[in-house]
């Protein structure tokens, strides 16, 4: 009997298996046949109906190490930059963080750390193995980066904001890591506010969103999993929703009065609905129907696969790259960062373009993988002068 990651509950079903997935999805590589030749891991999805929590229970953690080849940022897109500045406003202002310690786990580029620290008047230590730099940044001396995952060696840090972003779905123990983080000296002066964000798993679910199953997110959090977590390691929550088009789910919390959690601390009370318990059951049958639809619909001659590119080399569209057209006859994936363009997707060793590249080339199909970034893209193409038919990577491959 499989035990639930988040909660620890026995009451497991199994949902989709995913034979090979790259087991770094987002690291990019420099050839074809580097790409092609990157380590793979098997998928088992299974979910908790104690908790509403989906998890890998295949997931190995010793295949993983984020290195800088690993590239996650969504700063070259307007849209998220939008949504990046709205978040740093309403955190400096609601939690009146000024002039004081920011900590972030998993800062990646250093992005919104940075941003945090500039506008807010604060200083910012982050913490990742991906990060391009080490010591102070030298665009903003209030800024220290550590590139290390954090850890009880780092016991000793203080803050007043922690950020964590998109992490917390890596982690191989989530409960065992936000107790760590709950029993370290951040904590031992006062209350600090935490903001953590993963992907909404119940989105992914509910919305099929099945492009978003990557190998390195053992997680997949649901609004009653992640409350669940909180609580059962003693915090008390704050605020908890959905944003960005509800793909995200964000928790701000403060440990509670009672601490940290013991083992004869009071669980929490919070339990699933009905209906999300029948989007879980329903979640196999829907995923290998789309994904079969996709199948033959790259399989058939007119599809014109070869001349099918695919917008946006992140999780989503390297997924789909492998899951849809694993002999990697796809022309190539269209991104915005000038950090990816140039490099080729881990799996199917597909290259990543610039938007230029869209106007010297004869394209029959675009696949846009995200509905949050369809007007920017629409956009795009309009200045570019280029006609193109749009494929919905939401839909179901018609």
């Amino acid at each position: 009997m499989t035990s639930c990651i988040n909660c620890g509950a026995t009451n497991t079903k199994d949902l989709v298996t995913i034979a090979s997935l790259p087991v770094l999805c987002n690291e990019l590589h420099a050839s074809p046949a580097s790409a092609c030749q990157a380590a793979t891991g098997r998928m088992d999805l299974a979910f908790c109906g104690d908790c509403g929590h989906y998890f890998n229970r295949s997931f190995q953690p010793d295949l993983m190490y984020y290195s800088e080849n690993y590239e996650t940022s969504l700063y070259a897109s307007g849209v998220f930059r939008q949504y990046a500045d709205a978040l740093v406003q309403r955190l400096l202002s609601t939690y009146n963080i000024r002039g004081k310690q920011i900590l972030e786990i998993g800062c990646g580029r250093g992005e919104f750390l940075r941003q945090l620290c500039r506008e807010g008047g604060n200083r910012g230590i982050g913490f990742d193995t991906s990060t391009p730099v080490e010591g102070e940044d030298a665009l903003l001396s209030s800024v220290f980066y550590v590139r290390d995952y954090f850890s009880a060696d780092y016991s000793d840090i203080r803050a007043d904001l922690i950020v964590c972003q998109q992490v917390l779905e890596h982690v191989e123990n989530p409960a065992i890591f936000l107790r760590g983080l709950a029993e370290s000296r951040a904590f031992q002066a006062g209350r600090p506010v935490v903001y953590f964000e993963v992907p909404n798993g119940l989105f992914t679910a509910r919305e099929l969103g099945i492009w978003d199953l990557i190998y390195e997110h053992i997680s997949y959090f649901t609004p009653t999993s992640l409350r669940r977590l909180f609580e059962d390691s003693g915090f008390e929550v704050i605020s908890l929703g959905s944003t960005y088009g509800e793909q995200y789910l964000y928790v701000e919390a403060r440990l509670s009065g009672r601490g940290s959690a013991t083992s004869d601390t009071v669980r929490s009370s919070v339990s699933i609905s009905q209906a999300d318990v029948e989007t879980a059951r329903s979640f196999a049958d829907c995923f290998n129907s789309k994904l079969n639809s996709f199948q033959i619909w790259s399989q058939q001659a007119d599809s014109s696969i070869e001349k099918t590119w695919v917008w946006g080399a992140g999780s989503k569209g390297i997924t789909f790259c492998n899951l849809v057209d694993p002999d990697g006859r796809i022309a190539g994936l269209i991104d915005r960062s000038t950090a990816k363009q140039g490099k080729f997707i881990a799996g199917t060793g597909i290259g990543i373009f610039p938007l230029e590249q869209i106007g010297s080339s004869s394209i029959v199909n675009l696949v846009v993988m995200n509905p949050q970034y369809a007007k920017e893209i629409e956009a795009d193409l309009e200045n570019a002068g280029v006609g193109v038919q749009i494929i919905d990577a939401m839909g179901d491959g018609h």
